[in-house]
């Protein structure tokens, strides 16, 4: 677990508004590096994460780990295996998001990781993502306070973030 709780509907949402601005396909590594800098901004600015997805430290970066099970058409994500197809090493999806499960704030974050990062080689994207958070990982889930840490995060935010966690794991 993040410390937030996984929401399968908005994931599916974010997957599909980065699917739609880029044309309807999009590498599964370049995918799991937009949401995990989407998420990342969203820490640093808002204390909480877009997807609230688990980020693993995998060999050629970050990956989000329910996402990426929803991709692979896990049973345990029927929402993503309905709507989702791969070709080869892309994902494809014509459906439109549903832009009721993402705030503006999370449209924001999303937009600017798109344009951050939709132009990066596969190395490229291994490089930027091999920072301290991933490092700090060792192979297993990169802890959201170091995401957010890496993101620029004050202090204070972290102090909040690390909160709100406290909070959501007293209510599961």
């Amino acid at each position: 677990m993040s410390g937030f709780p996984f929401n399968e509907r908005k994931a599916l949402a974010a997957v599909l508004f980065i699917l739609k601005e880029m044309g309807g396909k999009v590498d599964k590594h370049k995918l799991a590096k937009i949401l995990y800098y989407a998420d990342e901004k969203h820490l640093c600015r808002y204390a909480r994460p877009v997807t609230g997805d688990r980020y693993i430290a995998m060999p050629y970066g970050p990956v989000p780990s329910s996402v990426y099970d929803g991709v692979k058409k896990s049973a345990c994500f029927p929402l993503f295996q309905h709507t989702l197809e791969a070709d080869g090493n892309a994902v494809i999806s014509d459906q439109e998001p549903n832009m009721k499960l993402l705030s503006k704030t999370d449209v924001e974050c999303l937009r600017e990781s798109i344009q951050e990062n939709k132009d990066l080689s596969f190395w490229d994207l291994v490089n930027k993502s091999h920072k301290e958070a991933y490092n700090n990982a060792c192979g297993g889930t990169i802890s959201v306070l170091d995401m957010a840490k890496e993101a620029g995060a004050s202090e204070e935010m972290i102090e909040y973030i690390n909160e709100l966690m406290s909070d959501y794991q007293l209510i599961c």
